[in-house]
C-alpha cells in the first residue's frame, strides 16, 4: 500500500506484495546533513557469517519476473574461473550456494550445485521454483549468490511490461555504500529514471519510523530543486524519479543517503546498493550502477 504525506501524486512501482508499505515524503527544503537515524539495532548472525567470508558473496540487488508471461525473465550466470592449482589428477570443483529471498529477505528458494574451472551454470530466475507471487503475477526479491572461491557472476533482466532490458555484474559486499548518487531524466509517461535500492535491514514503513533512504535533488545547473524521504519495511524496492521530483526538472542528479537497522560486524560496509535504468519513448532502455560518494 503506498502511502504519501505530499500532495505530489505518487505512484511507485512496488517490489512487494499490496500489503507492504513504502511511505514517500518530499519537502522543497533541504534536508540537514547526513547522520544515522537513532533507532533500535536488529542482528542478523546470518549476515555476520556470510559477511566475513573469505569467499565470494555476489548479490543481484533485484529481480522483477512477470510469471504471466513468457518473455519476461532474468537470467543469472555464474562462471567458475579456471584453476591453476592442482588437483590431484581431478578436476577441480567449487561448491555454488545460490539464494532467492523476497523484498523482505525472507529465503524461499535455495539452488545448490558444483562447477569446474571454466564451467558457467546459467539460471532463468522465472523458472526458480517457489518464489512468491504477487497478485499482479509479478515475482519479485533479490538473489544472493556464495562460493567457495571468486566467480564471475553477470545478470540480463527482461522486462517486457516496461520495454526494459538490462544487465550487468552482480555486485558484492564491498560494493555496499551508504550514499549514492545517480543522473536522471524524468520527461514523458512510462519514460524516465527508476532507481532500484536494495538495504539489508529497512528502517520500517510506519510514520514514526526513521528514513530508509534520504535524498536530495539538483538539476544540471547544481540548484537545490528539493528533498525526500522514504520509509519503508521493504529490503528490495523501486524508486521512480519522477515520482521525487518537484517543479518539473526533466535532468539532474539525485543524491541518495542509505540506512540499515542492523548492528554490522567491524570491516563490513553498512548501507546497500543502487542501480539505475533509464527508459526514453518507452522503447529504448539501459541500465548501470549508480556512483558510490561514500
Amino acid at each position: 500500500m503506498l502511502r504519501t504525506l505530499t500532495t505530489v501524486a505518487l505512484a511507485l512501482t512496488l517490489s512487494a506484495p499490496a500489503a507492504a508499505d513504502v511511505l514517500v515524503e518530499t519537502s522543497s527544503d533541504p534536508l540537514p546533513e547526513q547522520s544515522e537515524p537513532v533507532a533500535a539495532k536488529a542482528t542478523a548472525p546470518d549476515l555476520q557469517q556470510r559477511t566475513n567470508s573469505a569467499a565470494g558473496d555476489w548479490f543481484v540487488p533485484r529481480f522483477r519476473v512477470d510469471r504471466t508471461k513468457p518473455g519476461d525473465t532474468t537470467l543469472l550466470a555464474i562462471r567458475a574461473p579456471g584453476s591453476t592449482r592442482p588437483c590431484d589428477g581431478e578436476i577441480c570443483s567449487y561448491n555454488v550456494e545460490v539464494y532467492y529471498d523476497d523484498v523482505h529477505r525472507v529465503r524461499q528458494h535455495t539452488d545448490r550445485f558444483n562447477l569446474s574451472g571454466h564451467q558457467v551454470q546459467t539460471i532463468n530466475v522465472r523458472d526458480v521454483p517457489g518464489l512468491a507471487t504477487d497478485p499482479d503475477g509479478f515475482a519479485r526479491g533479490m538473489i544472493r549468490i556464495n562460493t567457495v572461491s571468486p566467480m564471475n557472476v553477470d545478470y540480463f533482466q527482461v522486462d517486457t511490461s516496461r520495454n526494459l532490458a538490462t544487465g550487468g555484474e552482480a555486485l558484492d559486499r564491498w560494493d555496499f555504500c551508504e550514499t549514492w548518487a545517480a543522473r536522471f531524466l524524468t520527461f514523458g509517461s512510462g519514460q524516465g529514471t527508476v532507481l532500484s535500492i536494495f538495504v539489508l535491514e529497512p528502517m520500517g514503513a510506519a510514520p514514526t519510523d526513521p528514513p530508509t533512504v534520504t535524498g536530495r535533488i539538483y538539476d544540471e545547473s547544481g540548484t537545490f530543486i528539493n528533498s525526500f524521504t522514504v520509509r519503508t519495511d521493504e529490503c528490495a524496492f523501486d524508486l521512480r524519479v519522477q515520482d521525487v521530483v518537484r517543479g518539473g526538472t526533466q535532468f539532474g542528479t539525485a543524491e541518495l543517503a542509505l540506512f540499515s537497522n542492523l548492528d554490522i560486524p567491524d570491516g563490513v560496509r553498512n548501507g546497500g546498493l543502487v542501480t539505475v535504468s533509464h527508459a526514453a519513448e518507452n522503447r529504448f532502455s539501459i541500465g548501470g550502477r549508480a556512483f558510490c560518494t561514500d
